[in-house]
């Protein structure tokens, strides 16, 4: 019996370490930096001063959270005069409507009688329904244009306000109250999630196969920088769908395990991702 024992012990090594059984796991490193996901640079939609900026850098705000106020009063005014203009054409259009089913009482009154008025009193009472009908039609088509206008005023009055569109931190602000930048080209403030954090990688064209979307990953940030050295784990999210021509290497998208303020974007960070084990079958 002793003697088959380290002859069954040399059979299993032997296929365990066969090609049929599969190669050990390969593992691959790439280097980039670590960078956020959802950054924006908030310009403003319309031209004026800056009324307020109720914030500072480094503050964490939530979606919806007031990030800059541009001057508003003329903004306001016309909100407001658009708001009057369509609580008076809603009155205008309710008199209408009372005036028009008057007008329709009347008329079919008139005919269950019409034996007791003349034709003429009848087709006045028709004219009567035709003139309050149009006169309604009339009237509401006041209020839609009314209403149109409102929602030009609320949207104008809403641009002046400056929102966070996700949760996130103020990083840096570069103006101040009383500053007038340009619409659409002026940067007010940098904002960004430390949430949601990526580092993208180049690698050689011969692992593309075995790199695929939810692979584990292991990071080494600023590993050249002891007192901020951080090791995070993370996963492979993307494979973009294109090579590099002239280095022969794709990319990939590694997301990042945040670690409270110890990994920021602008850090370097080096990526170590385990492949798995290549079957013989495979090329």
């Amino acid at each position: 019996m002793s003697a088959l024992v380290p002859w069954f012990s040399l059979l299993l090594a032997g296929l365990l370490g066969s090609p049929a059984w599969g190669a050990p796991a390969t593992v691959i490193e790439g280097e980039g930096a670590v960078r956020s996901d959802a950054r924006i640079e908030l310009k403003p939609r319309v031209s004026g001063r800056i009324k307020q900026i109720p914030v500072r850098e480094g503050q964490a705000m939530r979606a919806g959270d007031l990030l800059v106020e541009m001057d508003n009063e003329r903004e306001q005014a016309l909100l407001e005069e658009a708001n009057t203009e369509v609580k008076r054409a809603e009155a205008v259009v309710a008199q209408a409507e009372l005036a028009l089913t008057i007008a329709t009482r009347e008329l079919e009154r008139n005919k269950t009688v019409e034996d007791l008025i003349t034709a003429k009193e009848l087709e006045l009472s028709r004219d009567a329904v035709r003139s309050a009908s149009t006169a309604l039609q009339t009237r509401q088509e006041e209020l839609a244009r009314a209403r149109a206008q409102l929602v030009v005023a609320k949207a104008n009055y809403d641009a002046t306000f400056l929102k966070a569109d996700f949760d996130g931190v103020v990083s840096r602000i570069y103006l101040r109250p009383g500053a007038t930048p340009k619409a659409a080209e002026t940067t007010i403030l940098d904002f960004l999630t430390l949430d949601k954090l990526f580092v993208e990688i180049a690698l050689p064209l011969t692992h593309l196969r075995r790199v695929r979307d939810g692979l584990d990953a292991t990071l080494v940030v600023e590993g050249d920088t002891p007192a901020v050295r951080t090791t995070t784990t993370g996963q492979v999210v993307f494979v973009y769908p294109e090579a590099d021509p002239t280095i022969r290497m794709f990319r990939v998208k590694v997301g990042v395990q945040p670690r409270e303020l110890a990994v920021l974007p602008g850090m370097l960070a080096r990526v170590r991702i385990q492949l798995p084990s290549r079957s013989a079958r495979e090329p």
